[in-house]
């Protein structure tokens, strides 16, 4: 594994990193410079290896992590023992081809789940936006991993809502939705507004915040923040919410987040959209939630090939 690491001193004006408590910090220090940590910010490794290694209780590090993923600047999967760093490429970009080429069978030595499916296609905008000459050094098995993972996440969302039927239908259950607030900077249009949106009269209220803050998180760096729910903007998440719904995508309000969700990371995986088309273009938030463009999307019309 490479012996140095880039550490940008800005990240002591980040707003997330600052709140983190001291142990928290030296956690994510820990896994960023970790020996094993390789050239795409993976590490096959579990909390209690980690709490082992700097002599702490395996809790105090179990909660470090834990607070490291929620910032959403580690993903974990303790039980399978692998961590990424979202950012590690970002900010430790290959030096140049050589430095790709040793990419190559780094993919076999993490363990097989389905956070390094999530992983690999998150990693797909940053390999593939590098510049022509160093992206031609991309090794097949880097291309190959990432090509299988998309075409597996696209095949699980479409899978979904059959598996969800059969599910209820053995178990004889029915399944009632729990309301979902999260926090965002995002608000509902005050009471002032002279546009207004009714809640649906039947099915389940759409969780507006909730889905604005996955966009943000997921496409908002790339496409562009969603920075206030406006009636209009109000308007299209709903009718794509109820259609959705109709359709039997989704059953419950928390099917319906990570139907979203899936939505949002499969708009990532399509390099047209996300600005490589050569047309200095791309899509934002009004746009992916337009009737036509969502249809569009989801038959795969803009499915990089």
């Amino acid at each position: 594994m490479a012996r140095y690491r880039k550490i940008d001193t800005r990240i002591w004006n980040d707003r997330k990193f600052r709140e983190l408590d001291d142990k928290s910090k030296l956690a994510f220090f820990l896994v960023l410079t970790h020996p094993d940590t390789n050239q795409l910010g993976m590490l096959r490794s579990r909390s209690a290896a980690l709490a082992m290694e700097l002599g702490w209780h395996p809790d105090a590090m179990s909660d470090a992590i834990l607070t490291l993923c929620r910032m959403g600047m580690l993903m974990v999967d303790d039980k399978a023992g692998f961590i990424f760093i979202p950012n590690f490429l970002k900010y430790n970009p290959p030096n140049g081809p050589n430095a790709v080429k040793g990419w190559s069978g780094l993919i076999d030595l993490m363990p097989e789940c389905d956070l390094l499916s999530r992983a690999l296609i998150h990693l797909k905008p940053t390999i593939f936006g590098l510049s022509e000459g160093v992206r031609s050094a991309i090794p097949d098995d880097i291309k190959d991993a990432i090509s299988h993972a998309i075409q597996d996440e696209i095949k699980d969302a479409k899978e979904m809502p059959s598996r969800i039927q059969e599910q209820e239908e053995e178990q004889d259950i029915s399944i009632t939705s729990n309301d979902v607030i999260v926090e965002t900077a995002v608000s509902d249009p005050s009471a002032s507004e002279p546009e207004k949106v009714e809640k649906p009269k039947t099915g389940i209220d759409c969780p507006y915040q909730k889905i604005i803050a996955d966009y943000n998180e997921i496409l908002g760096p790339y496409l562009g923040m969603c920075q206030k729910l406006t009636p209009t903007r109000q308007k299209a998440v709903q009718a794509r919410w109820r259609d959705c719904m109709k359709d039997g995508d989704f059953k419950t309000q928390d099917e319906g987040i990570a139907y979203f969700k899936r939505y949002f990371e499969y708009i990532k995986t399509c390099d047209f959209l996300m600005g490589n088309n050569g047309r200095d273009w791309r899509a934002d938030f009004d746009w992916i939630f337009k009737q036509q463009n969502y249809t569009k999307i989801c038959e795969g019309k803009y499915l990089s090939r």
